[in-house]
């Protein structure tokens, strides 16, 4: 009977999306941890990493969800960039309260979503493709309201709240981006819509053929991977005051990289926020223990491409185990 029950809980914690992901995410930590026991957990390197986390784990939220459902979007770097620059312009050329023009910007990142996954649901092309294309048309558009120089927003009490200093070593962002990953969590675990999500990403034409409105469904993921966008554009203007038309060149790919990571599937229907979330961490963790390693920025992408493969081959041979049991 035991024995029974410890082996229903070891194919359950197997079963998690999020279980690579945690193993990789302890070694990451009790690596670093090794090699400079002095700073890689000192109160000012996690507040940096976190901070970093924060910015790529808001879009990497969206990209959870929107992959569960079974689509891609490679234009969420290049939406953020753009909703970035027209919340600055909007504020400091049409001198718009910061609020509004924070809100606006906001709605102009859900819009964009929305329109990619419009533009997927109306002509079923592949939302790779589709995206792929909006990537380089907001990524143009981005270079022309801008001039390719910065744009900046001016300080408000609204930026600090959201996204500004809380002491020396942590930001307000790292809070709200969990209180996001929080309520994502609630929505594709406690809600009807979670459900019709996952259903969507693993069988469409079962999920429509039992009354799930999977035109909605769709549409509704990739405004909310928009809207991710717009907060992770809101995070950096409250850090930095300002917005480029070069950020943001790989955030899409690393928001996908860090879902994959925490065990979301490139087929749809699998997948997990937390895991997201502690994707994102991770990556942060390595490219700061790189730095503080000494080692040449370059590893970090090539520590990010080993784990990514690691992880999918890891994941996709637990599973085929445990159908075949």
């Amino acid at each position: 009977m035991e024995k029974s029950k410890l082996r229903l809980g070891v194919n359950q914690l197997l079963r998690a999306p999020e279980f690579t992901v945690l193993v990789a995410f302890l070694v990451v930590v009790l690596g670093f941890t090794l090699a400079a026991p002095s700073s890689f957990l000192s109160a000012r390197n996690v507040g940096s990493f976190l901070t970093a986390a924060a910015q790529l784990g808001s879009v990497a939220v969206g990209a959870a969800v929107l992959m569960i459902a079974g689509e891609f979007d490679l234009s969420a770097g290049s939406n953020y960039v753009f909703s970035g620059i027209a919340m600055c312009m909007l504020a400091s050329n049409l001198h718009l309260p910061v609020g509004l023009a924070l809100l606006l910007g906001v709605l102009i990142a859900t819009l964009i979503g929305w329109l990619n996954g419009w533009i997927t649901v109306l002509t079923r092309i592949p939302s790779f493709i589709t995206t792929l294309g909006t990537w380089l048309v907001w990524f143009g558009l981005s270079l022309a309201l801008s001039g390719g120089f910065f744009t900046y927003i001016p300080s408000s009490q609204l930026l600090n709240i959201l996204a500004g200093p809380l002491g020396e070593q942590f930001y307000a962002s790292v809070f709200w981006w969990l209180v996001l990953a929080l309520a994502s969590i609630v929505l594709l675990n406690r809600t009807a819509l979670g459900n019709w999500i996952f259903a969507v990403g693993g069988r469409a034409e079962a999920a429509r053929a039992v009354g799930v409105p999977v035109r909605r469904v769709k549409l509704f993921a990739f405004a909310f991977i928009g809207f991710t966008a717009g907060v992770s554009a809101i995070f950096t203007l409250g850090q930095q005051g300002s917005m480029s038309s070069l950020y943001g060149q790989n955030l899409a790919l690393e928001a996908i990289a860090a879902s994959v990571i925490g065990g979301c599937s490139l087929f749809g229907g699998v997948g997990s926020v937390l895991g997201a979330v502690l994707g994102a961490i991770m990556m942060s963790m390595l490219n700061s223990g790189l730095v503080l390693a000494g080692a040449p920025t370059f590893w970090y992408q090539t520590f990010v491409g080993i784990i990514i493969v690691v992880a999918v081959i890891v994941n996709t041979a637990l599973r085929r185990r445990i159908l075949q049991s």
